[in-house]
């Protein structure tokens, strides 16, 4: 004679108390928002505008060679421009511009200690 037993279900859990986090940005984080954006854009300007002193030569011989009287640089197309512009303007990513976030180095938010 073979017993067939029954399994009994787990209980399932209590149901979460209290409050649920919203998704939602709260209000005081907009303004932090867009108070680092300007911080981001103010750094960004300063980021480039030193590329341009520390490499004001080998940017004249690019701008030289855009010149139709003096193809130094033929392959130099407008494509290759907005690329190395971009290359140079995302080295301005590489700080940070919150002390909260994970790549900031113990709480130092590099943005602001440049640029005050």
């Amino acid at each position: 004679m073979s017993r067939k037993q029954t399994r009994t279900r787990s209980p399932s859990p209590p149901p979460v108390s209290g409050k649920l986090p919203s998704f939602l940005p709260e209000p005081d984080d907009e303004n932090a928002k867009g108070g680092e954006d300007a911080l981001k854009a103010r750094f960004k300007q300063f980021w480039m505008s030193t590329v341009v002193d520390a490499f004001h030569d080998d940017l004249e011989e690019i701008r030289k060679a855009r010149l139709p009287s003096l193809p130094l640089e033929p392959n130099m197309t407008k494509a290759r421009l907005t690329l190395l512009i971009d290359a140079l303007a995302s080295g301005a990513n590489v700080f940070s511009s919150s002390s909260n976030t994970a790549g900031a180095s113990q709480g130092v938010n590099e943005m602001e200690l440049v640029l005050d």
